[in-house]
């Protein structure tokens, strides 16, 4: 249930049975790649559900817990922001896909709550799966 106002919640109705179906419908060994921002130049923030897939369905996701920032390895900060670069600035479905593979990102996570620029290039069927799309809330696989 959710408490207050609705849009602050970072996880939604629809994204906890997400959740479920990706836990049930996923390999154990599943890495996604969920919304995030460049906050500062070499670190990036999540604010959506999908920074909770590792915690509610048990996956592995690019972007760590926002304490990463604080608490990290500045290297290994920075390692992640360089990873994801070239997933936020993809500039089309193929750089996307590139990007993606890249990373080592088989699945795409994206929550109806935090629109991010390069969800648009996951309507490419030749190079993306939808596999889930329920309640704005919706799953890709990534092609070989």
């Amino acid at each position: 249930m959710l408490i207050g106002k609705p849009w602050y919640a970072l996880i939604s109705p629809p994204d906890l049975e997400a959740m479920h179906w990706v836990q049930a419908n996923t390999p154990a060994d599943a890495t996604f790649a969920v919304g995030g921002e460049f906050w500062l130049a070499d670190s990036v923030s999540g604010y959506d559900a999908g920074l909770w897939l590792p915690y509610a369905a048990h996956r592995h996701t690019l972007l760590p817990p926002v304490i990463y920032i604080s608490e990290g390895d500045p290297g290994y900060v920075m390692q992640t922001a360089a990873a994801l670069a070239p997933i936020y600035e993809a500039d089309g479905p193929s750089a996307l896909q590139q990007a993606l593979r890249d990373a080592g990102a088989g699945y795409v996570y994206q929550s109806n709550r935090s629109p991010q620029t390069w969800y648009q290039h996951l309507t490419d069927d030749a190079l993306f799966e939808r596999l889930y799309d329920q309640g704005g809330v919706r799953v890709y696989r990534v092609l070989p």
